[in-house]
């Protein structure tokens, strides 16, 4: 089983930082996800050769925030940006492939309580995840639903213009 996961690592590794996007070749999406879902992994599995950095930003959130950028070779690879409120948290991890959004999750967490109050839990999570491909957006999923395609060409522009604005705040 390890054997088999380090030639799974360096199959990806020999693929995932490529200068041709293997991503456009495929005509399936279930095939493409799988290929997204592969490119993630190594991005958070390979951190050895990544450089990080971490910038706030302001004027977003009412408890601020902060946006981490991490690097391969040079290249954004990687970008969350963590807004703060008093009554949530939201998580936003944006993927890069050959310059491009690959992949982006969401994560909103609700507090019963300011985050101040000692008694402050987490009471509802929202979930979403955005693979792309071709600057395309190609499934979206919140929580385990897959989302309505009609919906894509709208959630695409505002995710673009979101990652736009958050990268000039930053």
């Amino acid at each position: 089983m390890k054997k088999y996961l380090i030639f799974i690592l360096i199959l990806v590794n020999a693929n995932c930082f490529s200068q041709e996007n293997n991503l456009k070749n495929s005509n399936n999406s279930d095939s493409t996800i799988r290929q997204i879902r592969k490119v993630v992994y190594k991005i958070n599995s390979d951190t050895t050769n990544q450089t990080v950095s971490i910038e706030s930003i302001a004027g977003e959130s009412a408890e601020g925030g902060e946006l981490k950028k991490f690097y391969f070779d040079n290249k954004l690879c990687k970008a969350i940006a963590i807004f703060y409120g008093e009554t949530g948290k939201r998580v936003k991890e944006y993927y890069f492939f050959n310059g491009l959004i690959l992949f982006l999750y969401e994560r909103e967490e609700h507090y019963t309580e300011p985050i101040y109050d000692k008694n402050s839990e987490v009471n509802r999570v929202i979930e979403n995840r955005f693979y792309f491909n071709s600057e395309k957006l190609i499934r979206w999923k919140n929580g385990d639903k897959i989302m309505d395609k009609i919906l894509y060409p709208s959630k695409k522009i505002e995710i673009e213009n979101d990652l736009k604005d958050l990268f000039k705040k930053a």
